[in-house]
């Protein structure tokens, strides 16, 4: 007979189910779906940047060893995606982007390295997980969203 699941466990087990239902739910609008009002969305400024320095962390790391152009490119898959998501959801990945941005370590490409690995605390591994989620956006290109992202 098997142990009882300890609280860490049912909480990584939680999180990782909220993810998928959250990373799901994202990739149903069609890219290059028109917005109402022929509205223009593009990920601008740092929010740009931030996901430009995170995909370029685990797209360059040891764990996937791809160029920089690939990094490049999944920037612009993200935005693709990113411009046809209904405003819920960009609104989600905005303050995901935005809380990343004001944390000091993703200044430096260790201090992503230990963002996207989430070993601090609950709260960093929450956003560690959401963070490789958007990464795993870009990986999907409309397909698989369970990508595995390592770093």
């Amino acid at each position: 007979m098997l142990p009882p699941p300890t609280r860490r466990e049912l909480l990584h087990r939680g999180g990782l189910l909220a993810g998928a239902l959250v990373v799901g739910s994202w990739s149903t609008a069609p890219i290059g779906a028109a917005r109402p009002g022929g509205a223009s969305v593009a990920l601008a400024g740092e929010r740009r940047s931030t996901y430009a320095a995170l995909a370029a962390t685990v797209l360059t790391g040891p764990g996937m060893r791809l160029p920089e152009a690939a990094a490049e490119q999944a920037v612009a898959d993200f935005e693709a995606v990113y411009a046809a998501w209904p405003d819920a959801e960009r609104r989600h990945a905005d303050v995901l982007l935005d809380a990343l941005a004001r944390d000091a370590r993703m200044k430096t490409r260790p201090g992503r390295v230990e963002v996207l690995r989430g070993s601090r605390s609950p709260r960093d591994g929450e956003l560690a997980y959401r963070a490789q989620a958007l990464v795993r956006v870009a990986l999907s290109n409309g397909g698989d969203d369970h990508a595995e992202v390592t770093v």
